[in-house]
């Protein structure tokens, strides 16, 4: 049976995310246009548009459910000005939101084949403001720094330091701060050296794992 991917894509808009508080409009028109099912392995496309995470490898790399990004990205507040950075961007899904957003978006993501996915799609997808790039997430992309909004996408414990030293002045940094059973959305805004911080609303996303953990030897 043929998946009516246009009215699946309304759907998720008005039953998923306007019943979740995410709803700017611009941000709407994004997610209403975006077709996610790119996106899935082929194996999910006709749940592509479910209330779930979607596993994209076998290392805990997820396609996040769509509420958990629409409310990401709406408590950024990206103007059509920013360049952002997605930090630990998987398959670009959020990317290619954003990219309607704003004036570019790059994602660092440490899974080659992920990246290589990605950049196709957004190839596919006539994307030219946003682009992905394979490095250690944990320590972002300053080559292409200052950015006005990073966004982590998935469960950390602590945001790394260093990407703090990426934002612009008046920038601002959204992470799910892990605090065991939820996670606790969290913007970060810099003020010259000073960085504040306001805890905006639970939620539950995927762990990202920043840094590789170090084997423990046992003697």
């Amino acid at each position: 049976m043929k998946i009516e991917y246009d009215q699946t894509r309304k759907n998720m808009v008005d039953n998923q995310l306007l019943t979740n508080s995410v709803i700017d409009h611009d941000l709407l028109a994004s997610m209403g246009n975006v077709p996610r099912e790119y996106f899935a392995p082929k194996n999910y496309q006709s749940v592509a548009y479910s209330d779930m995470d979607i596993e994209l490898d076998q290392k805990g790399r997820y396609l996040m459910a769509p509420v958990s990004i629409g409310r990401l990205v709406q408590t950024s507040q990206i103007n059509p000005s920013d360049v952002v950075l997605v930090v630990g961007s998987g398959i670009g899904y959020s990317l290619a939101i954003i990219a309607n957003l704003a004036s570019a978006v790059v994602g660092v993501e440490q899974n080659g084949e992920l990246v290589e996915q990605a950049t196709q799609i957004l190839v596919d997808l006539d994307v030219g403001n946003g682009a992905v790039i394979q490095g250690d997430a944990s320590k972002g992309l300053p080559s292409e720094a200052p950015y006005d909004v990073i966004i982590i996408e998935g469960s950390i414990d602590n945001v790394p330091p260093s990407l703090f030293k990426q934002l612009r002045d008046g920038g601002r940094l959204i992470a799910a701060i892990n605090q065991g059973a939820i996670d606790i959305v969290t913007i970060y805004k810099k003020t010259g050296e000073d960085i504040g911080s306001t805890q905006m609303f639970d939620i539950k996303l995927p762990a990202l794992y920043l840094t590789e953990k170090v084997a423990e030897f046992i003697f």
